[in-house]
């Protein structure tokens, strides 16, 4: 039992010395990234700053639980008597608190979803599978929920909508939960780095929701001439009625209120489509790559390199190989 909770204590060690490893490169690199996703498509970009935010975190995670920690118990005798140093005290306590605060983030958004879409139901009326008008409460569309979206269209907006406006902004709504945008606005929420305290962090996580909202504005307009003038038309009457509305919580997208607006419609006008690039296929593929990763990886490193990764954490614990 002991070589078992000594053998987490490692893996703590492990997940805070490549956390803040990852992290530091991850700062570096990150305006050159940034600088080179402005060059895709929407979905593409979004993709990329997705994938570029996560991967300190899935690394770190995989690392530490998918290799240190069976590898330590593979190696380590059970009658060892390990020392608990400062280092590893300063490395558990990180570890929690990094951990803690991002499952935090994730409840305390994912309550104040359920909160807003609870009051939201009561008395809505559907108008559509997956879809309510909301009578109260609700300034504009939004899609909430991270597992089973729902999208909730308010009387208020629904007034002054054409019947192609609403289509329009129903499409768009349903391209976020299509594309999984609150399950990965959550995920970004937990990741478990010292990234979320920079401003380069913040910054990439601000370029994805514009990317996101970019991208269901392209899936609009990718259904034709009408569709994206609709849209745009739509999102100038949404952004007047969100003015007496205010904004929702981060698991809730709603339909203007996030990005530049004025942007947003200057690119639905856009004859030319000049706006949108070619489709880049090696963010998506970075993103399944980290997916990839996170499942496969202990199980091609760990019998490989589980005796380096062994002495490493001896390092770790006593300060020599």
């Amino acid at each position: 039992m002991r070589l078992v909770a000594f053998s987490v204590v490692v893996a703590c060690a492990w997940f805070v010395a490549v956390n803040l490893v990852a992290s530091a490169v991850a700062w570096w690199l990150t305006p050159a990234v940034v600088s080179r996703a402005a060059g895709f498509d929407a979905a593409g970009r979004a993709s990329a700053l997705f994938a570029w935010r996560m991967w300190p975190s899935v690394l770190s995670l995989m690392v530490s639980i998918g290799v240190a920690w069976p590898s330590f118990l593979m190696h380590e005798s059970s009658s060892a008597d390990e020392p608990l140093t400062g280092w590893l005290i300063a490395a558990i306590a990180i570890a929690v608190a990094l951990l803690a605060m991002g499952v935090g983030a994730v409840w305390r958004a994912s309550r104040a979803a359920h909160v807003r879409a609870t009051r939201w139901k009561a008395g809505a009326r559907p108008v559509g599978p997956g879809t309510l008008l909301v009578a109260r409460d609700l300034a504009t569309a939004a899609v909430a929920g991270v597992w089973r979206p729902t999208v909730f269209v308010s009387r208020r907006l629904s007034d002054v909508l054409t019947p192609g406006e609403l289509r329009a902004v129903l499409a768009h709504e349903w391209a976020h939960a299509a594309a999984r945008d609150n399950v990965k606005r959550a995920l970004l929420l937990a990741a478990p780095d010292p990234m979320r305290f920079t401003r380069r962090g913040a910054a990439i996580v601000e370029g994805w929701m514009t990317a996101t909202e970019h991208a269901a504005d392209d899936r609009v307009a990718a259904l034709g001439r009408a569709a994206a003038v609709d849209l745009a038309s739509a999102l100038v009457k949404a952004a007047r009625v969100l003015g007496a509305g205010g904004a929702e919580p981060a698991l809730v997208r709603n339909v203007a209120g996030h990005g530049d607006l004025p942007g947003r419609v200057l690119r639905l006008l856009d004859d030319a489509d000049s706006h949108r690039r070619a489709t880049v296929l090696w963010p998506r593929l970075l993103m399944r790559g980290l997916a990839a990763v996170m499942v496969l990886g202990p199980a091609v490193c760990t019998p490989a390199f589980s005796p380096a990764v062994h002495a490493v954490s001896e390092f770790f614990v006593n300060g020599r190989f």
